[in-house]
Order: structure tokens, then sequence, then C-alpha cells
């Protein structure tokens, strides 16, 4: 299982060569500015709420929110593999100063996510119960705070933690929502949620195939990264390249 043929090792190669963290600077910067200038052709909150409704029902802008996101998320894989190809080809001679920044940069894109996952918290409570959002958010601070001290201050308690929520919930949450569409509401509903304010895109075909990829493909891939992650980060039957 764990033997590599010339083949991997190439590719292995390859994908830690400066070259490779040149590429993928590039696409990191390329993609980020196409997914900031997609996302910027939102107006802005203030503009009201009839505006902001008038401007998210058009079909077209809600393909252009979801591109610019998808792009966003390629973007930041892309900014991950240039700093690991980075940091691997530095190795032992990285200065206190190269991981300082390195540290301080990685902080502030973890807080940034962290807001991100957070709002989804305050706006689940929001939604489900009578709470104000001010008090929807420290009661969800408070609950979080003290979640967070257990692994904080013991190591045996972070790693499986860390494996448990940070891979293997995340993993298992986008499962369970990808069979709940294809597999738990009809198909007729959801073929009706797709098509509602659509201006045509959608031929029958396109819908069919599209159903196909929401009902096996999301689900399998999504089968196919969390059994790597099972063999290769909790069972270690495997490695990773």
């Amino acid at each position: 299982m764990g033997s590599t043929t010339p083949r991997s090792v190439g590719l292995t190669r390859a994908a830690r060569s400066i070259e490779a963290a040149a590429v993928a600077g590039l696409a990191h910067s390329a993609l980020s500015l196409i997914a900031t200038w997609l996302l910027l052709g939102a107006p802005d909150p203030a503009s009201g709420a009839g505006v902001l409704d008038e401007w998210y029902s058009d079909p077209g802008n809600q393909r252009r929110m979801i591109m610019g996101l998808n792009l966003l998320v390629m973007s930041s894989i892309a900014f991950l593999w240039f700093v690991a190809v980075i940091r691997r080809r530095v190795g032992d001679r990285e200065n206190r100063f190269f991981g300082t920044v390195f540290f301080v940069a990685l902080a502030g894109a973890a807080f940034l996510s962290g807001i991100a996952a957070f709002e989804v918290l305050v706006a689940g409570l929001t939604d489900n119960t009578g709470l104000t959002r001010r008090r929807a958010t420290w009661t969800m601070a408070t609950i979080v705070f003290f979640l967070a001290i257990p692994p904080m201050i013991n190591m045996r308690i972070f790693v499986p933690w860390d494996l448990a929520f940070g891979s293997g919930a995340q993993t298992a949450g986008a499962l369970a929502a990808a069979l709940a569409v294809g597999w738990g509401i009809k198909r007729s509903e959801v073929l009706k949620e797709i098509q509602a304010g659509d201006d045509g895109f959608f031929s029958p075909g396109r819908l069919a195939l599209l159903y196909f990829w929401i009902r096996w493909v999301i689900p399998g891939a999504i089968l196919a990264v969390g059994a790597w992650w099972l063999l290769t980060d909790v069972l270690g039957v495997m490695t990773t390249i």
C-alpha cells in the first residue's frame, strides 16, 4: 500500500517543485482578482431591502455570486499549495521573521474564516428561536468559548477533536446535505426549486444532468474524500502524496 512507482515519484516531485509554487501563486492571484471583481458587483447592504431583493432575485446575478464564491475557494486552495511548496523548499533555513509573518497571515485568514463560520451559527439560532441577533451572538460566543477550553489546554483532546470536527464533521455534513437534496427530497421538488426564477438556462437535458450530478457525482466525490481522510489521517494505512 505504501510503495511508490516512478510515475508517482515524478508527480510528487512536480507538485513540490518551484515551478508548482509559481503556478499556484499565479493561480491564486488570478482567481482572487476575478472572484473579487464578481463579488464586488453586488449592491451595498445599505441600499435597502428592495434593491437587494431585486438584485439577488435575478438568475444572472445569482450565478455571478456562486461563481465568485467558488473561485474564491479555489484561490484559497492555490494559496495553501503555494505556501506549502515554499516552506518545504526553505526547510531548516526558514528564519523567525518568515515564520512570524506566515503565522500572522495565517491567523488573519483563520480569523476571517472564523467570522464566516460564526455567522452561520448565529443566523441558525436567530432563524429557529425567538432570540435577537445580539443575544444569539453572545450565546454562541459563550458556548464556543467554553467548548474551546479543553482542546486549548490539552493536546490529547485537541488532536482527536480536530480530526472529528475539523475534518470528519465537515465531510459528514457535506455528505448529509448532498444526500438530503438528492435522496431525501422528491425529484419534482428539487427541479422546481432549481427552475425558480430561471430565465430559460435550464433545458430538460441540463436539468437531468444537474440532478444526476447532485444525486450521484457529488455524494460519490464526498465519500471518496472521506474514505481517503479515514485511511490516511485516522487509520494510517495509506500515505499521502
